[in-house]
């Protein structure tokens, strides 16, 4: 990591590119640890942890994630509405600080202190530059990374990819917010996350669990749709079925988030 050396005597001549250095020291630093460790530029430090509610209502803790290389903290939102079709962004905003305001030798009154925050809000998937944008729903964490190398916690395993689970009976990924998945945390647990759409399903059956991912025993949770919060229940079988009744309508989309963890024992 570069350093800038200020223990030299004789009058050392600081200037703005000096402090300028150092900045840039500590932003190449943090994009090397999240490339090291796998989440990229952009991730969520700690916190900004989202829940759904229920339907498109959603709530997200206080916390601070990575921007760029930046740290930018990020105020917690109580309840904010996820439209189907949109994502879930912590996006950095910047604000001068009047405290910051500096007259400058030519008389020029100028702002010297900016604020640079991330700000929770929800956009339409592919609108924005997701560049200056962690994805709260899909996006990197780094405490997820690091458990997972500490303790060999699963990773989450997505509906449809290679060598994962298929869809059946023409359920589907939603396509806006986070694709149907699962895996089993630390606390030998299963947990469900993504947007399904049984619009044109044909059968309440989902998908199929593998083995190490099933409950001893039948269980069932009540489940809201995303479209006008009409209930229904989801169940899973000590089989690894996955089945929503109630398909084939413009109701059928669901978010998995509702559901609690699923206990293997």
């Amino acid at each position: 990591m570069d350093k800038l050396i200020t223990t030299g005597l004789g009058g050392f001549p600081l200037e703005l590119d000096d402090l300028r250095w150092q900045f840039n020291a500590y932003e190449a630093a943090f994009k090397a640890i999240g490339n090291g460790l796998g989440v990229g530029n952009n991730f969520v430090l700690y916190g900004c942890e989202a829940s759904n509610l229920g339907g498109t209502l959603w709530t997200v803790t206080a916390g601070v994630v990575v921007i760029q290389g930046e740290l930018c903290e990020c105020p917690a939102m109580p309840t904010i509405t996820v439209p189907i079709g949109n994502v879930l962004l912590a996006s950095r905003i910047v604000a001068d600080d009047s405290s910051g305001t500096e007259t400058f030798e030519d008389l020029s009154v100028q702002q010297t202190y900016q604020k640079r925050r991330a700000v929770i809000n929800t956009v339409i998937a592919g609108s924005i530059n997701m560049a200056f944008s962690v994805d709260l729903l899909t996006g990197a964490q780094l405490s997820d990374r690091i458990l997972g190398l500490l303790t060999s916690q699963d990773i989450w395993h997505n509906i449809g990819d290679a060598g994962e689970p298929v869809f059946n009976n023409l359920w589907v990924w939603e396509g806006s917010q986070a694709r149907p998945r699962f895996r089993k945390d630390v606390n030998k647990t299963i947990r469900l996350s993504g947007l399904l759409d049984g619009t044109n399903a044909i059968n309440s059956t989902v998908f199929l669990l593998p083995a190490q991912y099933t409950p001893s025993s039948t269980v069932q949770f009540v489940i809201h749709s995303m479209n006008n919060l009409m209930t229904s229940r989801v169940f899973v079988s000590s089989a690894g079925s996955l089945s929503i009744p109630g398909i084939g309508t413009a109701n059928s989309i669901y978010q998995l988030d509702q559901l609690p963890p699923i206990p293997l024992d």
